[in-house]
C-alpha cells in the first residue's frame, strides 16, 4: 500500500513539473519548440557543427586533389 502512495505522489510531481516546464511553449503565441536538427539550428551553425552528410560533402570538397575519395568506375 505504501508503494502505491509513493508511486502516485511521484507521478503527480512529474506531471506538475512537465506542465510547468511546458507552460511557456504551450501558452505563449510567439514561443516555438527549439530546433533540434543540426542543419536547421542557428546556434549549431554558428559553432560550425554540421550534420554528417554536410560534413562529408565538405571533406570531399577539401580533398578534391587527393585520390582518397575518388570513386572507382
Amino acid at each position: 500500500m505504501n508503494f502505491l502512495i509513493l508511486f502516485g505522489i511521484t507521478v503527480i510531481i512529474l506531471l506538475i513539473s512537465t506542465v510547468f516546464l511546458g507552460i511557456r511553449i504551450l501558452f505563449s503565441p510567439a514561443a516555438k519548440f527549439p530546433q533540434h536538427r543540426i542543419g536547421h539550428n542557428k546556434e549549431m551553425r554558428k559553432k560550425e557543427i554540421y550534420c554528417p552528410r554536410t560534413l562529408d560533402k565538405l571533406e570531399r570538397k577539401n580533398c578534391a586533389g587527393c585520390s582518397y575519395f575518388q570513386e572507382s568506375i
